[in-house]
C-alpha cells in the first residue's frame, strides 16, 4: 500500500480485486478451502480480512471509496 500510495497522483485511485474475508459475512466454502491451500503452501499467505487491508491502506493515506461484489465470491475494492 505504501508503494502504491507513493506512485499515485494526488487524488489518484487504485483498485484491488480478489477474495477477502469480511466481518459479519459468512465466507464461501470455496474461499475457506482456497485460504487453507494458500496457508499450506506458505504460512504467510492467505485470504486477508478486509478490515486489516483497510487499516493498512489508511496508514498509506488511502481510504476505501467503494466495494463491489463480483463473480466467484470476489470483491473489487476502489481506494
Amino acid at each position: 500500500m505504501l508503494g502504491t500510495a507513493h506512485h499515485l497522483a494526488l487524488g489518484g485511485a487504485m483498485a484491488t480485486y480478489g477474495p477477502y474475508f469480511e466481518d459479519g459475512v459468512a465466507p464461501a466454502q470455496i474461499n475457506v478451502e482456497f485460504d487453507i491451500s494458500l496457508h499450506l503452501h506458505d504460512a504467510r499467505w492467505g485470504i486477508r480480512q478486509r478490515a486489516d487491508v483497510e487499516r493498512e491502506a489508511a496508514t498509506a493515506g488511502m481510504y476505501l471509496r467503494a466495494r463491489h461484489a463480483m463473480p466467484a465470491n470476489n470483491l473489487l475494492l476502489a481506494w
